[in-house]
């Protein structure tokens, strides 16, 4: 972590401690990088992380000079509407002078708990802002026409607290992020692909559920589909996964590479029954969310307390991860990795390459 000279690596500047907004699951900063360059990413590349939520990959991609694309579900993580919260606070107020915005005392720290705007007028004022006329509905006098803020609405709106705060804190180029499912892909795909490298986190439903539009139930008329934001159902694990390398497998050029995170729980390296144990019941196995949150309450087992330095076998052997890693006929699994964490869980880096197209 540190070099020759005794100075510190290039990714401590970027030390969670030391940013000015995260969220609930923003990605461990070391580990960030790791899975960067795993990707082999460069400079000039183009890059995306479909579950980018904070940003928090997105910035060490940046960091490498790629252009990036981002997508994420929940509007409120984009404009930081009661998720993200302020980190530094010194940060956050440098941030919005950057930007323009006028910052005293603690309003700019206090933006990240306001509620989200009116829904409606926001549409009619972005209607306005681009020149488009509105019957009854006049254009708002602007008392600072030259100033930045003003040209940053997702910025403003969230009074300087949002997903692209940590950019501006670094000097960084701000990522293009669409509000988006990852279910149903809103991205065009050339025939040869767009992208050099995805790198990503999913939800799996352990520390964020994992979400997708949809509705349980009768069907629900739209009267004002400007304003409409819809409703969100479960987006299991196996049905993630396959929409994930789907379309790293369209969007992906040849020999771009899928960097990705999958939660695997180690009673199932050790060949030990979890749901037996926890739940009295055998043959059943229970999904990642479950085996974190049981609704019995966790019972302890000692086999299960296994030191993230371990050296067991049957855990760090790389052929036995490749059950629990989802596969595509298109891409091709470099490598694995694992991460042990508490309670007997762990997590696999995931490296695959897109196999090269035939075009005959």
């Amino acid at each position: 972590k540190k070099l020759k000279g005794g100075e510190k690596c290039y990714f401590h500047r970027y030390d969670l401690s030391k940013r000015a907004v995260l969220g609930p699951t923003t990605l461990e900063n070391e580990l960030a990088f790791i899975m960067v360059n795993c990707a082999r990413v460069e400079s000039g590349q183009y890059g995306m992380d479909p579950f980018c939520g904070t940003g928090g990959l997105l910035l060490a991609m940046t960091h490498f000079g790629a252009k990036l694309f981002g997508g994420e579900i929940d509007i409120r993580v984009v404009r930081g509407w009661r998720i993200a919260y302020t980190k530094n606070k010194a940060a956050v107020l440098e941030a919005a002078e950057k930007r323009g915005l006028q910052s005293t005392g603690s309003s700019t720290a206090k933006a990240c708990k306001q509620e989200p705007p009116d829904t409606n007028s926001y549409h009619l004022n972005y209607l306005l802002n681009i020149g488009l006329p509105v019957q009854g509905v006049k254009k708002a006098k602007q008392l600072n026409p030259n100033a930045r803020a003003e040209k940053d609405h997702a910025l403003a709106n969230a009074g300087g607290c949002n997903i692209f705060t940590n950019f501006v804190q670094y000097d960084l180029p701000s990522p293009e992020v669409v509000v988006c499912d990852n279910a149903m892909p809103c991205w065009r795909q050339p025939a040869g692909g767009w992208l050099d490298f995805i790198v990503t986190d999913p939800p799996y439903g352990v520390r964020a559920g994992a979400k997708k539009q949809g509705r349980e139930g009768k069907e629900v008329v739209v009267k004002d589909v400007n304003s409409y934001i819809p409703s969100k159902v479960s987006y299991g694990e196996d049905e993630l996964s396959q929409d994930l390398l789907n379309f790293a497998a369209e969007s992906l050029r040849d020999g771009g590479r899928l960097v990705f995170l999958v939660p695997v729980d180690l009673a199932d390296f050790l060949g030990i029954d979890r749901a037996a144990v926890e739940q009295g019941t055998e043959n059943s196995r229970p999904n990642m969310h479950d085996i974190c949150h049981p609704k019995a309450g966790r019972k302890k087992d000692p086999r299960l307390c296994i030191s993230e330095t371990t050296r067991d076998p049957l855990l760090l052997d790389e052929m036995r991860y490749v059950d629990f890693i989802p596969q595509h006929t298109d891409l091709k699994l470099l490598g694995a990795s694992l991460q042990v964490l508490s309670g007997g869980l762990g997590r696999l880096l995931v490296v695959m390459q897109r196999r090269p197209r035939d075009f005959a």
